[in-house]
């Protein structure tokens, strides 16, 4: 149910930043947007194709890191050897099926750039001729602005994203066949070692890939038909300030908080990491190990 929810929860945001990127299933009427088509707005090739690159994102990350943490045990020599080692395979045998899916649906929203989002498509491959004739094309169209976004946010972010799978490739394609043999993966102590350094690479494509993706898209909050400064909502500067700085540092210490919490869980095994475990002595016990009377009493009956 929790990843249910959770892939739900991921599909409706998708459906609306898909929109954002490629409106459809509109009409204008009294100067502003009226829903005309759900199925095409529920349709829409941002929205699925983004999900799907999601999803097998979502499977690649949870793959590095179980393969990561896995890692960890078996180069500390973990009493639970044997279980690490299951998990270890099943997070290098997921992460490369995975790393394609996601490759293939990125490299389709890539195709589709140039027809839904040209001017994006001319910043990432570095064409200043074309990133000129389209500025022209769209003031023409537009009217006056600088319809050019941020080349630095959106070449670097599409190229950190592009590093990381290759980074992530390379280590998919080795890491299957050394899973392959048993004694690589309870005793290669180097392959340990860069599994649990690659843990972050996926967190790395995720956020550079959705810095390319919105860094991009501008000066548009929605493609073509709302420019971003015609719906900055009427705050003073200071007021916005305050605003994106309290926002951002409740996310950085939730991440940081996040963080800790998944580095304390990892470092623990199989047996004591289960959610709601108690670290109190058992009730009744004393400090000599004496145990409580009233345990010999019979059990109560319901």
């Amino acid at each position: 149910m929790v990843v249910l929810t959770a892939y739900l929860s991921a599909y409706w945001i998708l459906v609306s930043n898909g929109f954002l990127n490629r409106p459809v299933g509109y009409r204008s009427e009294d100067g502003g947007l009226v829903l005309d088509d759900p199925v095409a707005v529920l349709t829409n090739p941002s929205a699925l194709l983004a999900f799907g690159h999601v999803l097998a994102g979502a499977l690649l990350t949870a793959g590095f890191f179980m393969a990561g943490v896995s890692a960890y045990h078996l180069f500390r020599r973990s009493p639970e050897w044997e279980f690490f080692g299951r998990s270890l395979r099943i997070g290098v045998f997921l992460s490369a099926p995975a790393l394609m899916a996601a490759a293939v649906f990125g490299g389709l929203q890539l195709g589709s750039l140039t027809t839904f989002q040209p001017m994006k498509s001319a910043v990432f491959s570095g064409k200043a001729a074309e990133v000129a004739r389209l500025q022209a094309e769209m003031t023409e169209r537009f009217g006056p602005g600088d319809y050019v976004p941020s080349e630095a946010w959106t070449r670097g972010g599409g190229l950190v994203m592009l590093l990381c799978f290759a980074l992530m490739m390379y280590l998919c394609f080795a890491g299957v066949i050394l899973a392959c043999f048993k004694k690589a993966v309870f005793r290669f102590r180097l392959w340990h070692v860069v599994l649990m350094a690659a843990v972050p690479l996926p967190y790395l494509a995720m956020i550079s890939g959705w810095v390319f993706r919105e860094a991009g898209r501008q000066p548009w909050v929605v493609y073509g038909l709302l420019k971003t400064e015609d719906a900055v909502s009427d705050l003073s500067p200071g007021a916005m300030r305050l605003s994106l700085t309290v926002f951002t540092t409740l996310f950085v210490l939730l991440a940081v908080l996040d963080a800790r919490l998944l580095a304390r869980h990892a470092r623990r095994g199989p047996v004591d990491s289960g959610l709601g475990h108690d670290e109190r002595p058992a009730p009744g016990d004393g400090p000599d190990g004496t145990p409580d009377p009233a345990d010999a009493l019979p059990a109560p009956r319901y």
